[in-house]
């Protein structure tokens, strides 16, 4: 489900980002140091790449189901914490 899930969002979230960017509500001069939560947000792929596309933005959370949190570290980044 996980796997099936992060493929899909994988496939988006260019898209997303591109949009974060022209909007004038969530493009990165705004979100300077602010901190950006994605709730359901599986494997935290969002966040991560948020993050890196946007260095301004302060610090990004991913909230998710327990089981899908720790199968999520399991894959995690070395640059995430």
């Amino acid at each position: 489900r996980n796997a099936v899930a992060r493929y899909a969002s994988s496939k988006e979230i260019a898209s997303i980002l591109d949009a974060m960017q022209h909007s004038k509500f969530l493009n990165e001069a705004i979100l300077e140091g602010k901190t950006v939560v994605d709730v359901g947000g599986g494997y935290g792929d969002l966040m991560y790449a948020v993050k890196r596309s946007m260095p301004a933005v302060g610090k990004c959370y991913c909230l998710d189901l327990p089981d899908v949190i720790d199968d999520a570290l399991s894959t995690m980044n070395e640059d995430c914490e």
